[in-house]
């Protein structure tokens, strides 16, 4: 599957019912999208913190919304969320 790899800057994020994340965020381009993905934690990241985020290419939504699903969502602080819920370190040691 085709995926994209980008950093932007975190405005803020939402619990979803199957327990992964909706994150509102803004590409480096100045684009604003809304990100579905797993992202443990993202209730302490702060607005503006920088993130990595591996997503597939955009989709519009039925009422007009662009929007990309991620597959890794990395705080670049060193933290990175994996879809499997486990915490692996920037070296790939599970922590």
């Amino acid at each position: 599957m085709e995926t994209q790899t980008f950093e932007c800057s975190f405005k803020r994020a939402f619990p979803r019912d199957d327990g992964g994340c909706t994150a509102y965020i803004t590409k480096d381009d100045g684009t604003d999208m809304t990100i579905y993905g797993e992202a443990l934690g993202f209730e302490r990241w702060q607005k503006g913190a920088r993130l990595k985020i591996i997503a597939q290419p955009v989709k519009t939504s039925k009422n007009g919304k662009q929007y990309q699903t991620a597959s890794s969502i990395e705080l670049l602080d060193g933290e990175v969320t994996v879809p499997n819920n486990n915490m692996v370190s920037p070296q790939g040691v599970k922590t």
